[in-house]
């Protein structure tokens, strides 16, 4: 078990998660937090466990952090909750704050929390973090219902990049400009200086240690790092690969045709060798592990719109170019489109209750615009490299259709308003 005043010396970066969480603190449901290896679900426990010492001045003796790699933590978890209440001493009339990471090394997880919660909510408030949806969807075959909160940890935001960066001057600017709606635009020093950040960050992506890491060979050694534990541990480990290389072909497809309507039958017949349901398996393995997100068509009338294929996104633009070999800046290869695509796709969840109203539309016509948010008022966003490359017929086409709240097209640099629509530069997004 790791000492909680060694945690509290420790320097954590805030997550802009970290304040919806907050929200949660006093109440009986668990608090769970999933997400891909090294998105800093970690870390962000650690902060949570600083928040609770200094802002809701919990004494550090009643914290306690159990790691289920850890041998013996991981004996205490899975001998039960009256072994896990006794040795917090939950009777006594202080609440206790328990925190286990890596949930889904222990057998019979959900069980053990689900009685936790039953038993133990008015003296024990649990914090619990993993990194397979799927995993703890099978470890939890009781019902969880109304006895947990869930929370993605994906990685970083570009506003999390600065936070990470320590980049204080350009925040505040981002603060200002930042939003679907905002207008303005930062100096042209600090303009200058976004467009250097936001290309690093579509390039190696968001996972902290690679953002915090100053040298370019380090950042793909740890990329490759993440990789290569993604595959070796959350996938061989925990799940049924038939076909590891065709595994690893279909990640490499996929990176190829990132952004772009997919097709299943054309991907089996691409890579070979392989069944269309095999394909479908490896695709919700991969999904479920937070590597790839598919985005489903916006529509309303089926007789014009495509309604059925979708379209996948990497949830990380670093492993993609990782996937891929290919790191150079988006201005200088040709799928610099799709790299920024990539790195929107990172940062519209902030703007959406859930991820799964993030789609595109596509008219069986050609028409098309990169992202719709689905919700009471529909907001649609282009990317362009250049606002040059913006032809208007899609998005007239959707805006005739459908009178979005919301239309701009993120680009490199402009930010400016021609023939009714608003160009935004993609770092203020």
């Amino acid at each position: 078990m790791l000492k909680t005043d060694s945690i509290l010396s420790k320097k954590i970066f805030k997550r802009d998660l970290a304040d919806k969480i907050s929200r949660w603190i006093k109440d009986r449901e668990l608090i769970l937090l999933l997400g891909s290896r090294q998105t800093g679900k970690t870390n962000l426990l650690y902060y949570m466990i600083q928040s609770l010492v200094r802002d809701e001045k919990v004494d550090p003796g009643d914290i306690y952090y159990l790691d289920a790699e850890n041998l013996d933590d991981a004996e205490l978890i899975a001998s039960g909750p009256e072994k896990i209440a006794g040795f917090l001493n939950a009777d006594s009339k202080k609440k206790k704050y328990l925190f286990i990471d890596e949930i889904h090394f222990v057998r019979d997880i959900g069980r053990i929390l689900k009685q936790l919660v039953d038993h133990y909510s008015d003296s024990i408030k649990i914090f619990a973090a993993g990194s397979s949806a799927l995993e703890i969807k099978r470890h939890f075959r009781e019902s969880m219902t109304g006895r947990k909160i869930v929370f993605e940890v994906i990685p970083l935001t570009f506003r999390e990049f600065l936070v990470f960066r320590e980049q204080d001057g350009l925040i505040k600017t981002y603060d200002r400009f930042s939003g679907l709606n905002n207008a303005g635009e930062p100096p042209p020093a600090e303009k200058r200086k976004f467009l250097e950040l936001y290309s690093e960050y579509c390039v190696y992506g968001g996972y902290p240690r690679v953002v915090l890491e100053p040298e370019i060979e380090k950042k793909k050694a740890v990329i490759d790092e993440i990789y290569s534990s993604y595959v070796r541990r959350d996938v061989m480990s925990f799940f049924e690969i038939e076909n590891p290389d065709k595994f690893n072909s279909l990640l490499k497809y996929l990176a190829l045709n990132s952004g772009q309507i997919l097709n299943i039958e054309t991907a089996v017949k691409d890579i070979g060798g392989v069944a269309r349901k095999t394909v479908e398996k490896y695709m919700g393995i991969m999904e479920s592990t937070y590597i790839i997100r598919r985005i489903t068509p916006f529509f309303k009338r089926k007789t014009r719109e495509i309604v059925k294929m979708g379209k996948v996104y990497f949830r990380d633009g670093g492993m993609r170019n990782r996937i891929i070999n290919n790191y150079k800046m988006p201005r200088d290869r040709t799928d610099g489109g799709f790299v920024y695509e990539t790195a929107v796709f990172m940062n519209l969840h902030k703007y959406t209750g859930s991820v799964e109203n993030i789609k595109f539309w596509r008219s069986k016509s050609g028409n098309e615009v990169d992202f719709i948010i689905d919700e009471e008022n529909i907001s649609c966003i282009e990317v362009k490299m250049s606002p040059g490359n913006f032809k208007p017929q899609a998005m007239d086409a959707f805006m005739g259709e459908y009178k979005p709240a919301v239309f701009i097209i993120l680009n490199g640099a402009e930010n400016s308003n021609k023939n009714g629509f608003t160009f935004k530069p993609i770092y203020l997004l």
